[in-house]
């Protein structure tokens, strides 16, 4: 029997000191060096990234800084840390998951991190790693560097704390179980908040990127029954309403966060902050969320065709579901 700490729906949720994610204007001027990771850089590919300058180890650096910071904003949306206990002894399990269709991201992921191993289970592909040492090697100096800005910042402090217990050679193997069951058994307490969370936040565009590459949701409705067709961005959470509300700063979204009894949802057609949410992921996403968002970028070029927008809209609602032949992408 395999038990683990509940992350939240595994399709939607699966769900101070967070270096170069969010900063305040008190940080940024602090002229403080942030901590530098040091990179397998030999397994990332620069294709298609920007021409960054120095020397060549130092290009490598800096693109696998921003793709840890995308690593964090991607498990903040669609990742899990948890304390399983199966067959009688507990082990860690760090996991993103995505559809089937949308596969290439989880081995992206571990091609940059070189660990790790991708499964299916239906119609859902999983990442993870269960090795404690390459646990401690390479997922923690990114999160502990990087730290969660949702409530999933409260799982990954108790999973870090049970691998201390668990690698802590002093302690008898029955005083190691009876740490980790408690820290298997803490719920969120409904009080909590997160403790990076300060006033005057700013969210760094690369941990942006991946929570809404996991989250974000680029779609073309029929508003209100009327026949002109609306193009929106949407983004729903159970929890973290102050995070949806510096989002919704960053984008520059008019419009106000819907509160509904079991989550919050931010949504916008305005005009303007479409446009420049087509603007600002042009080029930044890994997986199919790129194709998604390309699809919806042409709806907004496409804004006054009807006939263009429907083939568009029928299009991303097919997405999910099958593959789409790249010759009708390209025909629009």
């Amino acid at each position: 029997k395999k038990e683990a700490v509940p992350c939240g729906n595994i399709g939607n949720n699966i769900s101070a000191r967070c270096g170069n994610i969010l900063t305040t204007e008190k940080s940024a001027q602090s002229g403080r060096r942030p901590f530098q990771l040091r990179p397998k850089a030999k397994t990332f590919s620069t294709r298609g990234q920007p021409a960054w300058g120095g020397a060549p180890h130092q290009r490598l650096n800096a693109e696998y800084l921003s793709f840890c910071r995308w690593l964090v904003g991607m498990t903040d949306g669609d990742g899990c840390f948890s304390i399983v206990l199966q067959n009688g002894k507990y082990n860690l399990n760090f996991s993103i998951a995505q559809g089937k269709y949308n596969l290439r991201i989880l081995y992206y992921i571990k091609k940059i991190l070189g660990v790790g191993s991708v499964n299916m289970h239906k119609t859902i592909g999983v990442y993870r790693i269960r090795d404690r040492r390459k646990l401690a090697e390479i997922i923690f100096p990114i999160f502990d560097q990087y730290p969660c800005l949702t409530s999933k910042q409260f799982h990954y402090e108790r999973f870090r704390q049970a691998h201390r217990i668990l690698e802590d050679p002093k302690l008898l193997t029955e005083h190691k179980y009876s740490i980790c069951e408690q820290l298997r058994s803490a719920t969120l307490p409904e009080t909590y908040v997160n403790p990076v969370w300060t006033a005057n936040m700013a969210i760094d565009i690369d941990w942006l990127t991946g929570f809404i590459e996991a989250e974000g949701s680029f779609f073309l409705y029929n508003r209100d029954g009327k026949q002109r067709i609306s193009i929106a961005f949407g983004l729903t959470q159970k929890l973290d309403r102050p995070l949806l509300e510096v989002i919704r700063r960053r984008l520059h979204i008019p419009t106000q966060i819907i509160e509904r009894p079991h989550f919050y949802r931010l949504e916008t057609t305005h005009s303007r902050a479409v446009l420049g949410i087509s603007q600002l992921f042009q080029g930044r996403f890994k997986g199919m969320k790129s194709l998604e968002l390309k699809l919806w970028s042409r709806a907004v070029y496409y804004k006054k065709d009807r006939e263009k927008l429907e083939q568009i809209r029928s299009i991303l609602q097919r997405l999910h579901g099958k593959m789409i032949d790249k010759g009708i992408v390209r025909s629009i």
